[in-house]
């Protein structure tokens, strides 16, 4: 009986998996349709007679070597100067507020309308900023921007048009990216966001009855629509995509504007890449516990219903793949003991796992469509790209399963280039090693598989060992880096501990490369 349990849990794991892959290339047809026809938002509306108010919102949580920039671009708007304010969200509890404060000052007396706003406390996090801003705000639009974002001044004229159409409730802009080709991390993650950004936002763009997913940053709302929709949630994770679907489900409509840029910086290393991706996977789960009973009484057809839940659910594929790896061998030897259906079941299994790869490197090839670059560097950033999403499981289940259970999470930006923090040591990533064990269990296993037989399974195998070794050891390599620059630095030089070239020697800093904060005009031309 263990064995046709085993048999069923992987039957279940498989077919989660390749539910996702079958998504991904539904979307994709979905996107060359949809480039085929008439591509919603593109086309540029008439300029309004009157401009309306607008409120440029900036939360900002120590965030302080980016905030002087995206505060400069906000500032430099191509807008009537009488109908735009800038309002910077404060609630960092390092130094950022001071740097804001001189930041301010500056803008202020250049004859720019900023305000720098202080809570008393974080509750609500960045959905607690926003309402709470919104109750001084004089704009009709409330236009928001993550710190590390650096909007073009021609970011309002081409979007406030859009809503002279009474029924736009929000109108999302594409985000790009300052420092895409600085490593072979940034270039995977530009690749996993262009997913969304290219494929999966045209798509649901194009059509009246798929919801659209706000972005968080790089987009205006309605103010109407906003406080229509009772503010900010701040009871729930994830309140830009909370909002979007609240505010869809009531009657609004959303725009999509893929021909205006909003680049922002992605993180550098694969250490804060790992963090990032299973904290998006904690809010999206914990999101779903609240959106998904309301999406499923909405009255949207089943297939938008389903659409609409991949952002709530989809990150439960990494459970579904971790599982794929934990039990493949336990599921082989019970498969043996049914010598008859054996090589049946197998090549059905075989032939459904190509199709899923085949749709995933589909999906991320053509994620990268309208990028200068030679035919083997998008064969390179593909493959990686995929084999990340494999490494990652990991860290993704364990951060849906703590959504699950109710545990709480610790609501942290996830560090840029610039934002190194100092003064403390950071924590030992516990999670690398269970990745390399389960590298090291899929080596084992899979060389007793080529003692016994060869075939197809030992390709996926050694996929999944690529991918977790690939998540894995640059993340302990960091962690082992930032180490020895702690007892660097902790040791006094020549001269005792007066001896420090500077008091940033003196930290120990969680990052152990810190790199300069990209400029706009320091990145390659947006393709």
């Amino acid at each position: 009986m263990a064995g046709y349990g085993v048999l069923a849990l992987y039957l279940l794991a498989f077919v989660g998996a390749l539910w996702t892959a079958v998504q991904k290339g539904c979307m994709l047809i979905a996107y060359h349709l949809a480039r085929r026809g008439r591509r919603a938002g593109d086309a540029r509306p008439r300029s309004p007679a009157e401009w309306p108010f607008v409120t440029v919102q900036l939360p900002v949580y120590n965030d302080g070597p980016v905030v002087s920039r995206v505060l400069k671009a906000a500032c430099a708007f191509d807008y009537p100067a009488d109908r735009l304010e800038v309002q910077v969200l404060d609630d960092s509890t390092d130094g950022t507020t001071a740097t804001i404060a001189q930041a301010v000052a500056a803008r202020a007396s250049e004859g720019h309308r900023v305000a720098h706003i202080r809570r008393a406390s974080r509750a609500g996090f960045k959905a607690g900023a926003l309402n709470h801003g919104l109750r001084s705000a004089r704009g009709s639009l409330i236009a928001i921007f993550d710190t590390d974002y650096v909007p073009p001044p021609e970011f309002l004229l081409r979007v406030v048009p859009h809503f002279e159409n009474p029924r736009v409730g929000l109108v999302q802009t594409r985000c790009d990216y300052l420092n895409r080709e600085s490593s072979w991390v940034t270039r995977v993650q530009a690749t996993f966001l262009d997913g969304q950004t290219e494929i999966e936002h045209r798509v649901h763009a194009a059509s009246d009855r798929l919801l659209f997913q706000f972005n968080g940053t790089g987009g205006v709302w309605r103010r109407a629509t906003i406080e229509g929709c009772g503010g900010w949630p701040e009871h729930q994770s994830a309140e830009d995509l909370n909002l979007s679907y609240i505010a869809q489900l009531a009657g609004w409509r959303c725009r999509y504007l893929p021909d205006v840029r909003t680049p922002g910086e992605l993180t550098w290393s694969m250490r804060d890449f790992r963090r990032q991706q299973g904290r998006w996977s904690f809010l999206c789960t914990q999101s779903g516990r609240f959106v998904l009973p309301r999406l499923w009484w909405s009255g949207l057809p089943i297939w938008a219903k389903l659409d609409a839940s991949v952002p709530l659910l989809g990150r439960w594929s990494s459970v579904f793949v971790l599982l794929l790896l934990l039990l493949w061998r336990p599921a082989w030897s019970c498969l043996e003991q049914f010598p008859v259906a054996e090589p049946v079941i197998y090549r059905l299994f075989i032939a459904a796992a190509m199709v899923g790869n085949a749709a995933v490197l589909a999906y991320f090839w053509t994620a990268q469509a309208g990028r200068e670059q030679s035919l083997a560097a998008r064969c390179l950033t593909t493959g990686l790209t995929v084999l990340c999403g494999i490494g990652l499981c990991v860290a993704m289940a364990a951060s849906c399963v703590t959504a699950v259970i109710g545990r709480s999470d610790r609501m942290e930006s996830t560090p840029k280039a610039a934002n190194a923090r100092g003064g403390r040591r950071s924590p030992f990533p516990a999670g690398s090693l269970a990745e390399m064990a389960l590298a090291g269990y899929l080596l084992v296993s899979g060389f007793q598989l080529g003692l016994e037989r060869t075939g197809w399974w030992l390709l996926f195998l050694a996929e999944g060992v690529a991918g977790l070794l690939i998540v894995s050891v640059p993340t302990l390599g960091a962690w082992v880096a930032g180490q020895r620059r702690c007892a660097s630095a902790a040791r006094p030089g020549p001269g005792g501990a007066k001896g420090a070239r500077s008091h940033e020697d003196a930290l120990c800093l969680s990052e152990p490369v810190v790199r300069p904060v990209v400029e706009p005009g320091d990145r390659p031309a947006l393709g």
